[in-house]
């Protein structure tokens, strides 16, 4: 008998564990019930399996059952925050409705939160517009808080690997605005790693303080990520300028320095948006569904929530797609990141200076049957800022000094967050879906992709067919 390599029985185990994990989970199902299991996220589930793994294993082994420890760090999600809003309030009446949100979410919450206390589970951050709850809870505790039937998912908070997603001015015909037309008066929020106020090319933009969700800003830019993004949109840079130069810009911070973020600093990045009085909010970032990486595909995550209800409250939200197009190892329920599923906001691919579509870009049907991304803008090899004092952005090539090379369907959602700025800088009163009808109707037809369901965007054309105030 030839006795294994480590390789061979390290396959063996690996097989035995993937064939195993459909009968652990249908055994699971059987002991909770499958509705509470559909709650519960992928690293949850997964979690909860292997300990009662443990659990089975000490039990044959005669040796002490392992005590139940508060392991899973979630975000607890209610239903009520998922009701979908069809009114899309103008920036003027923002306030009011952001007092009446947060008021239902502080009605919507109290039970849950009375539920919790009287459990002795502490809650660590309440999230009003997705009527959230982060708390840290036992697998007892998980599987007893999915069962009220106002919980609609639990998912965990734990860190996931965000995708981060010169010419271009001139392809999509920004460089010939009409007089006046810059971005002026419109706000944009830059939701990334942070933007560095530091850059020449980014004085004088009205820059405030940083508004850190993660806990972790060591400076205000520390991977160059939202610094290169936010040049796209707003840059004064004489060669390598911004679509709207005239646009005041807003530092939201929901990435870590390792572009790793957890899904509650999204949905307070997205919160910030709108209370920062935002116009338009710039995700270049996105939670990828490969291998079961992250859940609900059809744009019903916590995530898309509150991507839609920032929507609803006034803010534009363009999201990048995703860089999945090449990836043929992986599987995918779709392609496209999240928040970029959510139904309400502008997903944008990516295209190369000729008009193709970028070969990385993501495209395809939701599994509820809606076709992303709604629009295309340059993405291939875009020229933007340098952040300071850190080593070039990773994947990205200086040119000069405080420029760099990069490309993503990061690169390509600035551009149509910029061309937002200069719609509502010629008519400020137009609520998020008259300016998105605006960009997606004036878009050209790629010539090698006739029958893509989007079109690449003519910026001048869009600005053009605003209507004024």
């Amino acid at each position: 008998m030839i006795r294994p390599t480590a390789d061979s029985s390290r396959e063996s185990v690996d097989w035995f564990l993937q064939k195993r994990r459909p009968k652990q989970r249908a055994e699971l199902e059987a002991a909770v019930g499958a509705d509470v299991v559909a709650k519960l996220d992928p690293w949850i589930v997964h979690r909860i399996l292997d300990e009662r793994e443990e659990s089975k294993f000490a039990q044959w082994t005669g040796t002490p059952v392992p005590d139940e420890l508060p392991a899973h760090r979630v975000l607890i999600n209610l239903a009520s925050g998922k009701v979908r809003r069809r009114e899309q309030v103008p920036k003027e009446r923002r306030d009011d409705a952001v007092r009446a949100r947060r008021d239902e979410a502080n009605f919507s919450l109290r039970e849950i939160r009375d539920d919790l206390a009287r459990r002795g589970i502490e809650v660590e951050q309440e999230f009003w517009l997705t009527h959230s709850v982060q708390a840290t809870l036992t697998t007892s505790e998980v599987v007893a808080i999915a069962r009220r039937l106002d919980v609609s998912s639990i998912v965990s908070n734990q860190l996931h690997f965000a995708q981060l997603l010169d010419v271009s001015r001139h392809i999509i015909k920004a460089d010939v605005m009409p007089v006046g037309i810059t971005g002026a008066g419109v706000t944009v929020a830059i939701l990334d790693t942070g933007v560095d106020v530091s850059h020449p090319s980014l004085a004088g933009l009205g820059i405030g303080a940083q508004q850190d969700m993660t806990g972790t800003a060591v400076r205000r830019d520390d991977r160059g990520h939202g610094t290169y993004c936010a040049g796209i949109v707003a840059s004064s840079h004489t060669k390598y300028r911004g679509i709207a130069p005239g646009a005041t810009v807003v530092d939201i911070r929901v990435m870590d320095g390792t572009g790793t973020a957890q899904p509650s600093w999204g949905v307070a990045g997205l919160a910030a948006a709108v209370t920062a009085g935002a116009d338009v909010a710039n995700s270049s970032w996105g939670f990828s569904h490969k291998d079961g990486e992250w859940e609900d595909p059809d744009g019903s995550c916590v995530l898309c929530v509150a991507a839609d209800q920032s929507t609803a409250l006034g803010v534009l939200n363009v999201v990048a797609a995703g860089n999945s197009g090449e990836d043929i190892c992986g599987s995918y329920d779709t392609m496209i990141c999240c928040p970029g599923m959510a139904n309400n906001v502008l997903t944008v691919g990516s295209t190369e200076d000729d008009d193709t579509l970028s070969s990385f870009s993501s495209t395809g049907e939701t599994p509820d049957g809606r076709l992303k991304p709604e629009v295309l803008a340059p993405g291939g090899d875009i020229g933007s800022l340098k952040a300071t004092g850190i080593p070039t952005l990773p994947g990205a090539m200086t040119v000069e000094p405080g420029i760099i090379r990069a490309g993503g369907t990061s690169a390509a959602a600035p551009h149509i967050a910029g061309v937002a700025a200069l719609i509502l800088a010629k008519n400020p009163n137009l609520i998020p879906r008259q300016v998105a009808r605006l960009i997606i109707v004036n878009t050209l037809r790629l010539p090698s992709l006739p029958l893509l369901w989007c079109g690449r965007i003519d910026a001048l054309a869009a600005v053009n067919a605003t209507p004024p105030p």
